[in-house]
């Protein structure tokens, strides 16, 4: 099954819920621009059944602005459904902590995450019964 959510219901989900305002833009079919404090383009590392794992690569000045951006959020982003490790240059976006996605992950998991034209693309797959 295919889930696409436009990009700019990601924002306001993100500002309604977590009063955090962040630009996102497609950049490419693995890449997203995100502007926070600081400019960085996400590009999805890894899709796993629930997370979405994000590299991010930045110069020498863009780092430090990012883990100083990183310092002054960790809090703030303590309760948000994503896991930022600026040592690693990682974002995890835990999907089962969003309550309106949680339930749906107990018989479906990620298998695929893209970036077309606005939208966010999901492929979802069934979870097999195993007995």
């Amino acid at each position: 099954m295919k889930i696409e959510i436009p990009i700019t219901e990601v924002q306001e989900f993100l500002s309604n819920s977590y009063n955090i305002n962040v630009g996102l833009k497609n950049i490419g079919e693995d890449k997203l621009e995100a502007n926070y404090l600081v400019s960085l383009v996400l590009t999805i590392n890894e899709v796993r059944k629930d997370e979405v794992v994000f590299q991010y690569e930045t110069n020498g000045f863009v780092d430090l602005l990012a883990k100083g951006a990183h310092f002054l959020l960790r809090k703030k982003i303590d309760d948000t459904p994503i896991e930022w490790n600026s040592k690693t240059s990682e974002l995890v976006v835990d999907f089962k902590k969003i309550q309106a996605i949680s339930n749906l992950l107990k018989v479906y998991f990620i298998s695929e995450l893209h970036f077309v034209n606005n939208d966010i693309v999901f492929t979802l797959n069934v979870i097999p019964n195993i007995e």
